[in-house]
């Protein structure tokens, strides 16, 4: 983590230097990494457009579909809750479990469970329990 931030400063402070201020330099910064990320952005939406799409017409079929019983029909609400799994694919399938979680905070949530585990699988490793 120490080799990110440190490069970064580095070329924070380059920038600083050729343009004088660091205001500036950091809002340079800022538009080259969302210059580089656009493409991500870019995909994510027409992906997002695809799958509004798909589930659209998943709903509609649903609806022109006519439940027998009522039995069928708590059936079939149970098998749909028991298939939002914690995953991502509840955002792209239109059926997210919390209302309000959009996919940018999951991926969020995501990469802080993956450091957090990440840091505590190396604490665990690298601690010795027995000295030589």
């Amino acid at each position: 983590m120490s080799l990110i931030s440190v490069q970064l400063s580095n070329l924070l402070n380059l920038i600083a230097e050729k343009v004088g201020s660091f205001g500036l330099s950091i809002i340079i910064i800022t538009l080259c990494l969302k210059i580089i990320l656009a493409p991500l952005n870019v995909r994510q939406m027409k992906i997002s457009k695809l799958m509004n799409a798909v589930n659209k017409e998943v709903s509609a079929s649903l609806e022109t579909r006519k439940l027998e019983t009522q039995e069928e029909e708590s059936k079939i609400r149970g098998e749909m809750e028991d298939s939002l799994l914690p995953d991502l694919n509840q955002h792209f399938m239109g059926q997210v479990a919390v209302k309000g979680i959009d996919l940018q905070f999951s991926i969020i949530i995501l990469f802080v469970n993956l450091f957090i585990f990440m840091l505590l699988s190396w604490v665990s490793f690298t601690k010795r329990e027995v000295t030589v």
